[in-house]
């Protein structure tokens, strides 16, 4: 198959997608990070912050969607890509240039006769510091793709849907994520992320014991902290297990809350 061939500094025919709410402090780093794309793809919840006035100095593609979970806002943002090359990045990610030039080697080499997902690993940046332990952010994440014709699936931390389709990580690559710079948006995700995992668990009709709300979060804890050796990372390490711990225990504190009647909406 024929295709022509990319240098560096030109566009690449890659459909970068993003969904966002109220990231006005994040989101220009990573639409800088994305001058190489030709295509900017911005699915946004109603944002209340200045987001999409920042958003609109780098692409006019915007769509709007109100959340109901992290795989709906994905799938439409793929029903409005042009392109066969599909980026999936947060608003709160950034791009380094030897990502970049990688990428620039993966087009220009793959034809697109078999469907590839590519995967990178993900450094995380927790307030203003690259974390190197404590099981965060050290799995590689899918991250491009060679066709478009797939579908996201879980409410939070979405999956593609991409049974048989070669996988490819990326060796000596990465990527940026630059997560909470601060203990209150933390807790504000924590929340959010809780809420969302209780009402699968409600849906499921899980029934809440103590064992759940006293066990689990205590594992979740020694998990991050004592197994994956966040206590290396110091005091950021610290607070990623208790807020791990946190998150386990309002899912299933909210489930229960649901059971007995209570309303999160």
């Amino acid at each position: 198959m024929n295709q022509k061939s990319y240098k560096f500094g030109e566009k690449l025919p890659i459909s970068a997608t993003i969904i966002c709410y109220n990231e006005e402090s994040n989101i220009e780093e990573t639409l800088k990070s994305l001058d190489f794309v030709d295509e900017i793809i911005i699915v946004d919840s109603y944002s209340t912050d200045k987001t999409i006035e920042v958003v609109s100095k780098y692409t006019s593609k915007i769509f709007y969607k109100k959340f109901e979970d992290f795989s709906s806002q994905r799938n439409f943002a793929l029903s409005k890509v042009s392109n066969n090359w599909v980026m999936r990045i947060d608003a709160d990610e950034v791009l380094p240039e030897k990502l970049i030039k990688r990428l620039y080697d993966i087009v220009n080499k793959d034809d697109c006769s078999h469907k590839k997902v590519y995967k990178v690993a993900r450094k995380v940046n927790f307030m203003g510091r690259l974390i190197k332990h404590s099981h965060w952010g050290d799995k590689p994440c899918h991250f491009l793709f060679n066709f478009n014709n797939f579908k996201y699936k879980n409410a939070v931390h979405e999956l593609p849907n991409i049974e048989g389709v070669e996988q490819i990580v990326l060796k000596n690559a990465y990527f940026i994520h630059n997560t909470y710079k601060n203990i209150s948006s933390m807790i504000r995700k924590t929340d959010q992320y809780s809420t969302i995992k209780a009402k699968q668990l409600f849906d499921k009709n899980v029934k809440v014991s103590s064992f759940h709300l006293l066990i689990k979060p205590a594992y979740r804890f020694l998990f991050h902290f004592i197994i994956h050796f966040g206590f290396l990372d110091g005091r950021r390490g610290y607070i990623i297990a208790r807020m791990k711990a946190l998150e386990v225990y309002w899912r299933y504190l909210k489930c229960w809350r649901l059971q007995e009647g209570e309303s999160f909406d």
